[in-house]
C-alpha cells in the first residue's frame, strides 16, 4: 500500500530520514531557484524515485483541499516499529522520554505533539489502534514532516504496553484535572513515560489507574483547560530541563 504525502518540509524530512519506500516525486515548475527543491531532487536521484512535473490542474483533481506547497510524494505507510525491538532498545538507556498517547483523534493535535517529541528527541510514542489517528499524510504534514525520525509504535493493548514499560524501569505520569501536583514543580523521574488523554475526554479510567502519579499544569488565566498539544510540549520541556538541565 501506498499513499501521497503532500508539503515541502514533510516531504524533505521524508526523504532524508529514508524510512520509507518512495516511488514518485511530483512537483509544480519553479519559476524561481528552490534550493529545498534542488536538495530533494537530489535525494530522489540518490534513491532512484521518478520525478514528474505536473500542472495545478494534478495537485487540483490529487489533492484537493489541502495545502501542497506545490509537492507531492507517493511512498509506502509510516514505517511503524516493533515494541519488542523498542523494549529493548529503552531498557538499555539511564534516561527517557516515552509518551503514551491514550485516544488521540485529531491530525492536527498528534502532528503539534509529534512535532514537539521530536524536538526534544523522546525516545518514543505509543499510539492507539482503536478510536485513534494513525500517522496519516495529514498528521505527517501538521507535524512538519518530524514524526517520520521518532520510533512510533501501534498498540492493542496500552495498559499493558505501560506496564512493561513499567517493568523495564519506567515511572508513568499521567496529566490530569483531577489532582494538585504541580507540573511545574514535579520531579520527574528519570526515565518518564508520559501519559496523554484525548481531546475532552482525557484518560480512561484503566489508564489513569495505570499512572504512578498524576500532574496538571497551573491556570493563570480565565480558561479552565489546556488542549493536548499544548500541554504535552510544556510537560516534554520540563521533563527535558529537569533531566539534562538539572534546574
Amino acid at each position: 500500500m501506498s499513499e501521497l504525502l503532500y508539503g515541502k518540509n514533510p516531504i524533505l524530512e521524508t526523504l532524508r530520514a529514508g524510512r520509507r519506500k518512495a516511488q514518485k516525486f511530483f512537483h509544480l515548475k519553479s519559476a524561481r531557484p528552490d534550493p529545498s527543491l534542488e536538495e530533494v531532487l537530489g535525494l530522489c536521484r540518490e534513491s532512484q524515485v521518478k520525478v514528474s512535473e505536473v500542472g495545478r490542474d494534478w495537485f487540483e483533481a490529487k489533492l484537493s483541499g489541502v495545502l501542497a506547497q506545490g509537492w507531492a510524494l507517493e511512498a509506502s505507510e509510516f514505517p511503524y516499529v516493533e515494541l519488542e525491538g523498542l523494549f529493548l532498545k529503552l531498557s538499555e538507556k539511564k534516561q527517557s522520554i516515552v509518551l503514551a498517547l491514550d485516544q488521540i483523534q485529531d491530525p492536527q493535535n498528534l502532528g503539534a505533539i509529534l512535532r514537539n517529541a521530536e524536538a526534544v528527541a523522546v525516545d518514543a510514542v505509543l499510539i492507539c489502534t482503536d478510536r485513534a489517528i494513525e500517522v496519516t499524510p495529514a498528521v505527517v504534514k501538521a507535524s512538519a514532516g518530524a514524526c517520520e525520525h521518532l520510533a512510533i509504535s501501534k498498540v492493542v493493548n496500552l495498559a499493558r504496553a505501560m506496564e512493561q514499560l513499567k517493568e523495564r524501569g519506567f515511572w508513568a505520569v499521567g496529566t490530569s484535572l483531577e489532582t494538585e501536583e504541580n507540573g511545574l514543580s514535579f520531579d520527574w523521574p528519570e526515565k518518564t513515560l508520559l501519559v496523554l488523554g484525548s481531546e475532552g475526554k482525557g484518560m480512561r479510567r484503566l489508564i489513569h489507574e495505570k499512572c504512578d502519579f498524576l500532574i496538571k499544569l497551573p491556570l493563570l488565566g480565565r480558561i479552565s483547560s489546556l488542549n493536548v498539544a499544548s500541554t504535552a510540549a510544556v510537560c516534554m520541556y520540563e521533563i527535558v530541563r529537569k533531566q539534562r538541565f538539572k534546574a
